[in-house]
């Protein structure tokens, strides 16, 4: 059995037109299965539940592999859900405007909505704060007048690559050929490895002289996955997870 994450709360929709804040409520209502237990596991027999519809909001390009990997992730865990991405190019777009876009997501009928942003942009100029992006996003949100709405903040420490590199058997599958097998390790704690993405590139290079390209074998990496025993001791992966379904892994 696994715990689910906190209810979904409408919270202060007053900007919104008195028929969206009723659907609002009739989608709450709709969610209110989501607060028990409920019974998961780790070989991909997906949950039969009532179709549900999720909004992500991320700071990639339309093709980029933040929004392959996510989207990927929720599909391989729920049977039947919806799920409408809006994609804003970098972090400075992604603060300044999410909370337009999450009034979006809302307003087309998405009954969670998850801001998923890199603590370590490759772009970055400064240190990076955790504190001060959710205080900037929050802030976002707080002016297109959306409180306690089922809106969620996921930060990947450091970055998306923090997830691939979590399970040795998705990047030995995904780097091995016939000619020569490939036995890469598990890392235990993946959210605390440091420079994640030059880690990757160096391991490809060196593991198979090839050179890694996000946009194609961040995804091929997570359909490589037996299972989720290995990622989901990422606490990062753990929580959007989580706040994307309703579901503690």
């Amino acid at each position: 059995m696994v715990e689910m994450a906190e209810p979904l709360e409408c919270g202060d929709l007053s900007p919104l037109s008195t028929d969206t804040k009723a659907a609002t409520s009739r989608r709450t209502q709709r969610l209110r299965h989501l607060n028990h237990l409920i019974p998961f596991s780790f070989n991909f027999h997906r949950l039969q539940i009532d179709c549900m519809k999720v909004g992500l909001i991320l700071e990639c390009g339309p093709e980029g592999a933040d929004k392959k990997v996510c989207e990927l992730v929720l599909r391989r865990i729920v049977t039947d859900i919806e799920i409408v991405t809006i994609t804003l190019d970098n972090k400075p777009n992604l603060v300044e405007r999410c909370g337009e876009s999450a009034l979006r997501l809302i307003i087309d009928g998405c009954e969670r909505v998850v801001i998923v942003w890199d603590l370590h942009p490759p772009w970055r100029y400064s240190r990076p704060c955790r504190k001060e992006d959710r205080e900037n996003i929050g802030q976002s949100l707080n002016n297109s007048g959306l409180h306690n709405t089922g809106v969620y903040l996921v930060c990947i420490e450091e970055e998306l690559e923090a997830w691939l590199l979590a399970d040795g058997r998705a990047l030995s599958t995904v780097l091995s050929t016939a000619a020569h097998p490939v036995k890469i390790q598990h890392r235990k704690r993946p959210h605390q490895v440091k420079k994640t993405k030059a880690q990757i590139i160096q391991m490809f290079q060196q593991q198979a002289g090839i050179r890694y390209v996000d946009l194609i074998h961040a995804e091929r990496i997570i359909r490589s996955l037996p299972d989720f025993s290995q990622l989901r001791r990422c606490e990062t992966f753990a929580r959007f997870v989580s706040k994307a379904t309703g579901i503690a892994l």
